[in-house]
């Protein structure tokens, strides 16, 4: 999950008494390029938006084992399942096992994710999705207090 266009980036590492909640969308949808998410930070998250590797997946850092800033500071992360991706939400699911990820397939494309993903709608409302994203993301909170 490159950098490549990022609305936000996290000002410090997570940590678990903040109290805004911190997700990672992982699109490549140009819609959200442009979304402010105010929706999100009006209910107390934080977002961050990578739009994937750009040229191919073997330029995202995860996929080649490599860390990645946005996902190691996120509570929750939003990926936005498009073709030829799946590599990446692999190594996503393998190199940030503390951080629930959520998947949201494209529409009318039944596709597997990794085990311990939650799958969001393809056709979830902003609402929906907000509150998907943060009962996981205060779940990993409450997995990582607790270990």
């Amino acid at each position: 999950m490159v950098r490549q266009r990022t609305t936000k980036t996290w000002d410090g590492p997570r940590t678990e008494s903040s109290s805004r909640l911190r997700v990672l969308v992982e699109s490549d949808d140009p819609a959200l390029a442009i979304s402010d998410f105010r929706q999100f930070a009006e209910e107390g998250l934080d977002v961050a938006l990578c739009s994937g590797p750009g040229g191919a997946v073997g330029d995202c850092p995860l996929t080649r084992g490599e860390p990645c800033e946005l996902a190691a500071g996120a509570d929750a992360i939003l990926f936005n399942l498009s073709a030829g991706h799946s590599a990446i939400l692999d190594a996503a699911v393998r190199e940030h096992r503390d951080t629930p990820i959520v998947v949201q397939p494209p529409a009318g494309d039944v596709q597997e994710v990794p085990e311990g993903c939650d799958v969001l709608p393809a056709h979830s409302s902003v609402k929906g999705q907000i509150s998907t994203l943060r009962k996981a993301a205060l779940a990993g909170r409450q997995r990582r207090e607790h270990g």
